[in-house]
């Protein structure tokens, strides 16, 4: 399980950047990573939290974000574009989810979900699972307790 102080320190050094809203409080916003990042090593933390803050990004992350490229073993120097992973973390990176550029890995764009009305990115699944690359957001598909088959293509 991840170190608590280690997402503290990582929320603050975010922080010094991304200043939090007013009412939030770093113990608060702690738990909420916690449930989010449990299973995430400290260093993989630690080094999304650098490559976020070495990328172009306007906003404080989510823990999501974080997650994403965490388990996508981002490099702090930045990605490599020329993997699908690379691609990936450099349209997350850029902010992809929350402009019209489709995702690099599945086509998917920002959209409202049919059931919440909320705006998101629902990722194809399937597609990133062949291409072995972790993704935020909602997902379309089999859910992760399901068993993804290869397609007939590889």
């Amino acid at each position: 399980m991840l170190d608590r102080s280690v997402i503290v320190d990582v929320i603050g050094e975010i922080g010094e950047v991304f200043p939090l809203r007013a009412d939030a409080t770093i113990g608060r916003l702690a738990a909420t990573w916690a449930r989010v990042l449990h299973d995430v090593p400290a260093e993989a933390l630690r080094r999304a939290a650098r490559a976020y803050l070495s990328s172009d990004a306007r906003w404080f992350p989510t823990p999501g974000q974080l997650r994403s490229l965490a388990l996508s073993g981002c490099d702090p120097t930045g990605p490599d574009d020329t993997t699908p992973v690379g691609r990936y973390q450099v349209w997350l990176l850029a902010g992809g989810i929350g402009r019209d550029e489709p995702c690099p890995v599945c086509d998917s764009v920002l959209a409202a979900d049919p059931r919440s009305g909320r705006m998101t990115v629902r990722h194809d699944h399937q597609r990133h699972y062949e291409a072995g690359v972790p993704y935020e957001g909602e997902r379309t598909g089999p859910t992760y307790g399901q068993q993804m088959q290869p397609s007939a293509d590889g």
